[in-house]
Order: structure tokens, then sequence, then C-alpha cells
């Protein structure tokens, strides 16, 4: 699945940049760093970094001085080895993996949490940074401590999304609710989703996602109850599971859907129900959204329907079904319209001239804090 990282590494590609994608250190110890360098496929200009740590991982725990001194010395050795010079260091590193002190103090640092970030090891990060953008309100006044001029950009969508060719014909058979995400993590509401299916089964209901942990690149959950919330979908008449599929796959099958669903338990979720990268996806269909809550849409019923109830979802199947029952009002041309307009506005392309934006007014000493 690719994420908000992936996808500004590869637009950034496409407007002639040379991009290095830095991932996590791989598996075992390599005195030499064991770093080779790969091409991004279908996206000049784009390479991924492949690099072993000469040092135990397991320093970082125990010996937190001597990780950051040795991490910097490898990051130096990985930034030479690219026999180019580094302009912009663009982290979206939650967690603090690559603490920005360890690169070089003449690049620009933009810090970019996506998701609510472990506080401690974010602060040690947008100390560093030039700049701190992220898609939530939330997640920004985190940084209220700091000096660091802050930005609010939404989440971004794919050209594959905008782009893609929709079909206009009138599909037979009943109402078709989509779902895109890794059905393996915990912060599902398992209990209300198995409970809409039961409640709805003259209702297709297609899930894009990994629903095994060997298919995902996020992580997931495979305990007992993840296994036995699985077994239960695929035993389900009106339940489709796709798997993981590429994004211009994935753009072509939500787009055959009449609404779509987001089932989280905000207690649980890495976004703490304020925002989710999947709702940008969807409004590119212009199909109507029924959520539990996020805050980022909570005065835009025409984008997203939601319940409001922070602490439970008891009123999401409910809602769903007064969306199923009437879903040619939230659909009505003009709605779909607005929504797809919407999702135009906060293309990739679109938020990397505005970051651009940004970092031309720090250049210039003028940069301000927005929120």
């Amino acid at each position: 699945m690719f994420l908000s990282k992936h996808h500004y590494a590869i637009e950034l590609a496409k407007r002639g940049n040379s991009i290095f994608f830095l991932g996590p250190p791989e598996g075992g110890l390599l005195l030499n760093s064991g770093i080779q360098l790969t091409s991004f496929p279908g996206t000049k200009g784009l390479t991924i970094i492949h690099h072993h740590l000469f040092f135990p991982y397991w320093f970082k725990f125990k010996m937190k001085v001597v990780f950051r001194l040795l991490l910097r010395i490898h990051v130096n050795r990985v930034l030479k080895f690219l026999h180019e010079r580094v302009d912009i260091v663009w982290s979206f590193d939650a967690g603090n993996l690559y603490p920005l002190t360890v690169f070089p103090k003449k690049v620009i640092k933009i810090y970019h949490p996506v998701d609510n970030p472990d506080l401690r090891a974010a602060l040690r990060s947008a100390r560093e940074a030039n700049v701190l953008i992220s898609v939530t309100k939330e997640i920004l006044q985190m940084f209220d401590s700091l000096k660091v001029p802050r930005f609010l950009v939404n989440h971004g969508v794919s050209d594959e999304f905008l782009n893609v060719v929709r079909n206009s014909a009138k599909r037979a058979g009943g109402v078709r609710v989509g779902y895109s995400g890794n059905l393996t993590v915990e912060e599902i509401d398992r209990n209300i989703l198995l409970e809409i299916l039961k409640s709805n089964p003259s209702v297709v209901f297609e899930f894009w996602g990994s629903y095994e942990v060997s298919q995902s690149n996020i992580g997931g959950s495979s305990d007992q109850g993840t296994q036995q919330f699985i077994a239960q979908l695929k035993a389900m008449k009106n339940v489709r599971l796709h798997g993981v599929k590429p994004p211009r796959e994935l753009a072509i099958g939500i787009n055959d859907m009449d609404c779509f669903l987001i089932c989280y338990d905000v207690r649980k979720g890495q976004s703490n129900g304020t925002n989710s990268h999947k709702v940008m996806e969807f409004l590119s269909t212009g199909k109507v959204i029924v959520s539990s809550n996020l805050t980022a849409y909570s005065s835009l019923p025409d984008l997203v329907q939601m319940v409001h109830e922070r602490d439970n979802n008891n009123h999401l199947p409910a809602l769903l079904g007064k969306v199923i029952q009437e879903i040619e009002q939230y659909n009505a041309p003009e709605l779909i319209q607005k929504r797809i307009a919407f999702a135009n506005e906060n293309s990739y392309g679109n938020h990397l001239s505005s970051i651009e934006e940004i970092l031309n007014k720090i250049d210039t000493g003028k940069v301000l804090l927005q929120l």
C-alpha cells in the first residue's frame, strides 16, 4: 500500500528532481553498511536506498546516545555513497528512527507526521526541523511548545485516482459498498462492522487491502481475534475480499461502488479519528462516504456523512442504512461533482506546489505560523 511518503516521492521525481528514498535499515550487520541503490519501477529519478547498519539496532533502546552517534556516521556514509548533493531531507518518521540531527545542518529539513506520532520522539525530531507540516490541526497543536513554523496540508490523492476513466453506465443489481485498508489492524471497530455486514444481506460489501499480515507493508495483527474476524468476513456471502491491488487497479475498482464505509474505533486508531488518507481516494469517485468520526470533515457533510460521537459507533449502522435507502439523493450529480472537485484540489501535485511556496517563504525569511 502506498502511503503519503511514497506519493510525494513519486510526484517529486515526476518534476525532474532526484529522489533517494531512505527506509529502515535491512536485517543483519555489515561493516561496510551494505549500501545498494535500485531504481523504483516506472519512475525515473526515484532511487531506493537499501542499507545495513554496521552496529546492533538494539543500541537504539539500550544505548541511545551511542546509537545516535553511530547513526550519524552511518547516514554520512549513505550520503557520500550517493555522490549527489542533498538539498532537502523530508521526514515522515513518526518514531524518530532517523533524528534530524544526524543529517547535515545545511540541508532544509521538513518534518511531516501524517498520523499521531509518539510525542516525545516527535518533539525531538521537530526541534531540528525548518518547517513542520501535518494533515490535522490536532497533530500540529502537539508542537505548540516549539518555535518551528507549522502548516496544515490535507492528505493528498494521486493521479491514478484522479485520472481514472469513470463508468457512467447504470449498473444492474443492488447497492455496492466499498472499503479500502488493512483488515488486520486492531483499530477497526470489528463488532460494529460485522453488525453492518450481517444486517444488510442484500448489499454487496467489497474490501480492498490486506487480510493477512504477510500481505501488508504497514504491519497488523495475526492474533486469534484477528483470525476469527477475517474468517467471519470470508464466510459471508455478501462480502468480496480483493486483497492488495496496485493503485491503478484499486482506482478502477472503487469507481464502481455506490458508497464507501470507514469504520474505526477512534480510541485505537493512528489518527485518533481526526483524518484518514483513504477519504481522498473515495472522494475522487464522487460517491458518498459513511464514516466513524473524522474531525477534519465534521463540518463538511456533503463530503462525508459521519457519526459525531467520539467514543462509540453505535449510530453508524443506522446512518449507513439511511444512506443506502436514499442512495440516489446522496449521489446526486451536484454532490458527485463537488466531491470530485475537492479531491482534485487536493492532488499531490497541488500540495507539492503549496509546499514549494512554503519553502520559498522560509528561504526569504517571510514564513509565518499558519494553522
